[in-house]
């Protein structure tokens, strides 16, 4: 008979969260939900920790301090500006979410103790999660997204980059289930296409890029012939060309690329119908928002108010007043963070992205290859959507972050010898 203890344990709590994770693609409270699941568990961990044993020093503990310590910076740089100027805390969300789960996350490492299947879970959800976004951008398409869809997709990149980096570094599961985690993974790249948004276009070329090199040695889950690789292209290639066809024509992927090239080349200095469209505003603010900074660089930027009236100069110079509403930041993290908060904004921003490098580097040198490269395409991803929107001021997508780096990290506790120095002594040490 199981003991009320045991539905509280950090097991019980990476199994619910792999539940929510699931259903994190269609709603937004799933994806919350799932991050708050991956912080009980680390609070669990740390209250029953008297009956834990406790692990030695290991180099998946020392992975969640960094991570907490990138976390911590973050929050902090952007603090400091924040409080200076009266800003709003509630735009610090981003920052809050991510501190969070870092020492949930530096909790479970600590003092947890789990089961190989709650993490073979983890990955099942997000497989799951990636198969309904699928299911919901071909039968209804991206706009029926639960939240702004260019924050939803980018989200979605890093799921299927982290399912990527499980699928071979989780390898003690069936391999039938890590097949199936692979399929997932690749089917999210009609995901990315079909949806339209062509920021988060950079995941067909990092998917590809990883998934080859995760293909290299021992490892590797399948073995490729010519006419394997030939029917996965077939398949995708319809996948693509159906799906294109029952979006609507505007939002087809030929088409906005089209779109975006004959815009580029336009100039955003006359007012007109192309100051209207994304790219125009795009680069129209791009250009105002890095002439101010440069022109004058601060510590402490100029704060959430002159932010926004600088914004609304800017986007009215460009002829698009209707706009002006709706816009509310740059449709860049690190030059909203810059323009806002000044130079202590953006070293808050890039924090993170240094934080997730400092890990990439680290398992480099242990040789942990799948973690490695997990950490890797969630950097480039994170960097590569980040420069043409401004993800962290939406909910779902720092969410999203923190739950990827989370599970990439905890799944260290299952994995075998060979990808870790440490892994006999931490597997032994957690009961795992």
């Amino acid at each position: 008979m199981f003991g009320l203890s045991q539905f509280f344990s950090p097991t019980a709590f990476l199994t619910a969260s792999a539940v929510a994770l699931g259903f994190s693609s269609i709603s937004t409270k799933a994806a919350g939900l799932t991050w708050l699941l991956i912080v009980l568990a680390g609070v669990s961990a740390w209250a029953c920790r008297k009956r834990a044993h406790q692990p030695d020093p290991s180099s998946g503990l020392v992975l969640a301090r960094c991570w907490l310590l990138a976390c911590a910076a973050a929050f902090v740089l952007m603090a400091i500006p924040t409080a200076y100027w009266g800003g709003p805390w509630p735009e610090r969300h981003p920052q809050w979410r991510l501190l969070i789960s870092a020492v949930g996350t530096w909790l479970l490492m600590r003092y947890g103790r789990t089961s190989s299947a709650a993490l073979h879970g983890l990955a099942t959800g997000t497989a799951v999660c990636l198969l309904l976004a699928l299911a919901l951008v071909l039968t209804r398409g991206a706009d029926f997204a639960p939240t702004n869809r260019i924050p939803w997709v980018a989200g979605l990149s890093l799921l299927s980059c982290t399912l990527l980096a499980l699928s071979y570094q989780l390898t003690g599961a069936p391999m039938v289930l890590r097949r199936f985690w692979w399929l997932a993974s690749v089917l999210s790249l009609g995901t990315a296409v079909l949806s339209g948004v062509r920021g988060s276009w950079g995941l067909l070329l990092v998917w590809p890029l990883a998934w080859v090199w995760l293909e290299r040695g021992r490892s590797g889950l399948w073995r490729w012939t010519t006419q394997r690789i030939g029917l996965l292209l077939v398949i995708l290639a319809s996948l693509i060309w159906l799906g294109n066809q029952a979006i609507p024509e505007r939002d087809r992927p030929l088409q906005r690329i089209a779109l975006m090239l004959q815009e580029s080349g336009l100039d955003r200095t006359s007012a007109g119908p192309t100051a209207n469209s994304s790219v125009g505003i795009r680069l129209g603010i791009y250009q105002a928002g890095l002439k101010q900074v440069l022109s004058a660089p601060t510590w402490l930027g100029i704060g959430h108010d002159a932010h926004k009236q600088s914004l609304r100069v800017h986007v009215l110079a460009l002829g698009a007043p209707e706009s002006v509403d709706v816009i509310g930041h740059y449709h860049s993290d690190g030059l909203n963070a810059w323009a806002e908060l000044g130079l202590l904004g953006l070293f808050g921003y890039l924090s993170i992205s240094l934080g997730i490098l400092a890990l990439v580097w680290r398992t480099a040198r242990e040789r942990k290859k799948p973690l490695c490269t997990g950490l890797c395409s969630v950097l480039v991803i994170h960097l590569s959507t980040g420069l043409s929107n401004a993800n962290f001021a939406h909910n779902y997508y720092p969410t999203v972050l923190a739950v990827c780096v989370a599970t990439l990290l905890v799944a260290e506790i299952a994995s075998p010898p060979s990808y870790a120095r440490y892994a006999q002594s931490t597997t032994s040490s957690l009961g795992v």
